[in-house]
């Protein structure tokens, strides 16, 4: 068969259903549903799996699971999403109820049956096997060495799941898994592929996802998937993997665990994440950060409700430069800078970011000369990693905008 979008994207959710249904029971734990709303429960936490609920029912379902978290917390919760998401809002309700966001994971496929690109160099001595039992948790800086979800068959019916080792000079250095789920949208996961970093770029990684893509498609499997992280990207590429577009994550924050936001709060930040603002009342404090420490134009904006952000406005809420540029308003957006030129170096407090960093992780021109036309600290540092924007596009390889920056730099002094 040729794979479909809506086929992709119903195959991996599949996939990824029956990989945390495993992770679940491994660890005492169990899927449940409430409507068309699923999620595992469990000591190592819990993961709800690509939600597909009409805006009638999303509330009611999400406040289902959201009473069993309040009755037994979970270490922690994820909530796992394609772009858009079904509804299209549900990032309100879920904002509202106490999760922050989360990254966004890179989808990636490939047509096992002839699109994988088997010709690669690797280390001569390189010797990769299918291990279920070997204990990797002593090896250093090895990454996900303590799953075990994919050593595990019989668990769900027709699951097939394998873990390669790599070793080097008989060494562990690397590991690989699979799960291959069934039926008519049955499809390969690739998970836990890693490399123990002084044995990286050597081409070991390369050699651990053919591994898996060739037991797989041994088997009878056509397509393979998996989520990439930025560095992964490169590999899988060059592996024959192309590029599907990214997905969407929720967490739920530490915030809601020490104080679960009480009906006002979650009635009021619905509504405004949801656009709902018309006769919208409310003796809540509109300044006042919600429990995952997003403010409520931060919620308006992340939503993109216009309606929203101008109600919140009107009733003194500050719009800053990002609000107004992430609105699409960019005239509004010079004009605020004009206004106030500090504010080009305001770190927004959910991101922890200022303008010029949104400007290199989103590898935006037009913004970045917007934020240098008002006089930026260059020297300025996000809250969460500590680094300044150039030291950000070297990280994530924004090479045409590095030296843009560094004639900033040039021009200030």
């Amino acid at each position: 068969m040729s794979a479909t979008p809506p086929w992709i994207e119903e195959a991996i959710a599949s996939n990824h259903r029956a990989l945390f249904h495993i992770e679940a029971l491994l660890a005492g734990g169990a899927l449940h549903e409430s409507g068309d709303l699923a999620w595992t429960e469990s000591p190592r936490g819990s993961n709800i799996i690509f939600p597909r609920l009409t805006r009638g029912e999303a509330a009611t379902a999400i406040d289902v699971m959201m009473d069993r978290f309040k009755a037994d917390p979970p270490r922690q919760a994820g909530c796992w999403s394609m772009d858009p998401s079904q509804p299209t809002d549900l990032g309100a309700y879920l904002l509202a109820r106490g999760f922050q966001m989360g990254w966004k994971p890179h989808w990636m496929m490939i047509d096992l049956s002839s699109g994988l690109r088997e010709d690669h160099p690797f280390p001569s001595d390189i010797v990769i096997t299918e291990d279920k039992t070997t204990d990797l948790t002593a090896i250093a800086d090895l990454p996900y060495a303590a799953s075990d979800t994919l050593t595990q068959n019989g668990l769900l019916p027709d699951v097939i799941t394998e873990r390669f080792i790599a070793r080097l000079d008989g060494r562990i250095v690397g590991h690989s898994g699979v799960l291959c789920t069934p039926g008519p949208v049955g499809i390969a996961g690739l998970y836990n592929v890693a490399v123990v970093p002084p044995y990286r770029n050597k081409g070991i990684g390369k050699a651990l996802v053919l591994a898996a893509c060739r037991y797989a498609r041994d088997r009878g499997w056509r397509y393979g998937t998996l989520n990439a992280t930025y560095d992964g990207r490169r590999i899988y590429k060059q592996v024959g993997f192309y590029s599907l577009g990214d997905g969407l994550t929720w967490w739920l924050s530490d915030g809601w665990r020490e104080a679960p936001p009480g009906t006002e709060e979650v009635r009021v930040a619905e509504a405004i994440g949801r656009g709902e603002v018309t006769g919208l009342t409310t003796p809540m404090d509109l300044f006042r950060p919600l429990v995952n420490k997003m403010t409520l134009m931060d919620l308006a904006v992340n939503q993109r409700q216009s309606a929203s952000v101008r109600w919140l406005a009107a009733r003194g809420v500050p719009l800053r430069p990002m609000d107004a540029w992430d609105m699409g308003w960019r005239d509004e957006a010079a004009a605020l800078l004009t206004a106030d030129p500090s504010s080009v170096d305001l770190l927004y407090t959910n991101e922890g970011m200022a303008l010029l960093h949104f400007a290199v992780e989103r590898d935006d021109r037009e913004l970045l000369a917007l934020g240098l036309a008002h006089r930026p600290n260059l020297a300025i540092q996000d809250s969460r990693f500590q680094g300044t924007p150039m030291g950000w596009a070297h990280h994530l390889g924004r090479t045409g905008l590095i030296p843009i920056l560094q004639n900033a730099a040039a021009a200030s002094h």
